[in-house]
C-alpha cells in the first residue's frame, strides 16, 4: 500500500503543490495529467525518494519511503540505457548492483526480455535498437526487481502514435498481472485514460491542487480504444483540463 498524508513540497519561496493525502493499494495504476510547471515530475521525485516533502509523510507498505529504496523503479523519457550495455546487460544490470549472481541474474533477465517481446534481440547495443525498442529495454530492466512501486516519467512521449499505442497496451497487460503499484505521469489525455484506474489533473502552480477521476473497467486493448465511453472520458477530463489550467 502507498500512503501519502497531508504531503507538501516546495522550491524556496515556491508552494510547488497544496496538502494533499492518498493511498493506492497493490496492483493499481494511476495516472497524472497536467500543464507544464504543475508539479508532475516533483511528485515523482517524492516517491523516488529524490526529494523529501516539506510536510507530511509519504510511506510504501509501512516503510518511510526514503532515498535508496530497493523496492521503487523509475523510467524517464530517455530510457536510462547504457550505450555500451548489450540489451541482455542492461536488463540484468540493477540486479548485478544489487549482488545477484550471474547465472541467476541472466536467467531473470531473460524471462523479462521475453515478456517484452525482444526475444532474439538480446546481443544488440542500444543503437541498434527503435525508441519504442528501447523503451522496453527499460521497461524489463525495472521488471526485473520486482518492484513494489513503479513510477514512470512520460516514458511514451519521444515515441511515434503506432508505437506509443503498441507500448501502452503491452504496459497494460503485464501490470494486470501482478500486484505492483504504478505511477505514471503523462500530457497525454488519452493515455491517462488508457492507462489509470484513477485519473488525477493538477492544476497549474503554484500551489496545485489535485483532482481525481475514476478511470475505467476492462483489458487494455486496441478495443478499449473504440468504447464510447473512453471517448466520453477524455472529452470531459480535457474540458476539466483547460478550466484548472
Amino acid at each position: 500500500m502507498l500512503k501519502i498524508l497531508r504531503c507538501t513540497a516546495s522550491y524556496g519561496n515556491y508552494k510547488v503543490f497544496r496538502p494533499f493525502s492518498l493511498e493506492v493499494p497493490p496492483g493499481e495504476t494511476i495516472t497524472m495529467a497536467g500543464p507544464s510547471g504543475c508539479g508532475k515530475s516533483t511528485f515523482l521525485s517524492l516517491l523516488a525518494g529524490l526529494k523529501q516533502p516539506d510536510s507530511g509523510t509519504l510511506e510504501l507498505n509501512n516503510q518511510r519511503i526514503a532515498t535508496g529504496n530497493l523496492h521503487t523503479a523509475l523510467i524517464l523519457q530517455d530510457y536510462g540505457l547504457f550505450p555500451w550495455f548489450t540489451v541482455l546487460e542492461n536488463v540484468a544490470l540493477g540486479l548485478k548492483i544489487r549482488g545477484v549472481e550471474k547465472e541467476k541474474r541472466l536467467f531473470r533477465a531473460r524471462l523479462e526480455i521475453e515478456k517484452v517481446g525482444l526475444s532474439g534481440l538480446e546481443r544488440r547495443y542500444p543503437g541498434e535498437l527503435s525508441g519504442g525498442q528501447r523503451q522496453r529495454v527499460a521497461l524489463a530492466r525495472s521488471l526485473s526487481l520486482d518492484p513494489e512501486l513503479l513510477l514512470m516519467d512520460e516514458p511514451f512521449s519521444a515515441l511515434d502514435a503506432v508505437t506509443r499505442e503498441s507500448l501502452q497496451e503491452l504496459l497494460g497487460q503485464i501490470l494486470s498481472a501482478g500486484n505492483i503499484i504504478t505511477l505514471l505521469v503523462t500530457h497525454s489525455i488519452e493515455e491517462a485514460v488508457f492507462l489509470g484506474k484513477r485519473i488525477f489533473l493538477m492544476s497549474r502552480g503554484p500551489e496545485s491542487r489535485l483532482y481525481e477521476y475514476q478511470g475505467m473497467a476492462g483489458e487494455r486493448d486496441k478495443g478499449f480504444r473504440k468504447d464510447p465511453a473512453y471517448f466520453s472520458l477524455c472529452s470531459l477530463l480535457r474540458e476539466r483540463m483547460e478550466e484548472i489550467s
